[in-house]
């Protein structure tokens, strides 16, 4: 799918089920280090498509096409501390606006929407869902706290924007959380919650 936002292309991929009605989408978002392609967002395409649910992913700033070459899997954590996260974060959210309208474009339904992101996909995921008001039907987040365990950076911690975007959440919310995650403390996820 081509998406071009504020003047840089932003790398999408639809997938729509052969219907000849609007089907509902849901915007899955891959975690830090991750690309619009990776094999859980295939394996999950594959099911939604099978129930009449188009599938839409992009590449978030500084991941897949949009990868700095010569840079190794985690230099998107300097990236984005070198932007700063509010702005990688506006950024990602526009461009899965601007994805969302070229998906309607195509045949489908931009009014009911899903989300599922978990970790950096949560991070960007949940001010993307505030964002969508009540276009969003449903979403699925987790993986993400608002403290981070020793040897990780706190830039991926949950800010007070993201807080603040998760209290203003409407639709139903799944929030998945690993008891004992590597990244998140566990009482930092269920702050979150």
């Amino acid at each position: 799918l081509e998406v071009n936002q504020a003047g840089h292309d932003v790398p999408a991929v639809l997938w729509r089920p052969l219907l000849e009605v609007l089907p509902p989408v849901v915007l899955l978002a891959h975690g830090g280090s991750g690309y619009k392609t990776d094999e859980f967002i295939i394996r999950m395409a594959g099911l939604l498509l099978t129930r009449g649910i188009a599938v839409l992913a992009i590449d978030a700033p500084f991941h897949g096409d949009r990868s700095v070459p010569g840079d190794g899997q985690r230099s998107y954590l300097d990236h984005m501390t070198s932007q700063g996260m509010t702005e990688v974060c506006e950024e990602t959210c526009a461009d899965w606006a601007a994805a969302l309208d070229a998906a309607s474009g195509h045949g489908v339904d931009r009014t009911r929407v899903g989300y599922v992101g978990l970790s950096m996909g949560s991070n960007f995921g949940i001010p993307l869902c505030a964002q969508l008001g009540d276009r969003l039907r449903c979403a699925v987040v987790g993986k993400l706290g608002l403290v981070v365990a020793g040897g990780y950076p706190s830039i991926v911690a949950a800010s007070d924007a993201v807080t603040g975007a998760a209290q203003r959440l409407t639709a139903p919310v799944v929030m998945h959380m690993q008891w004992d995650d590597e990244v998140f403390t566990r009482e930092g996820q269920l702050a979150l919650f």
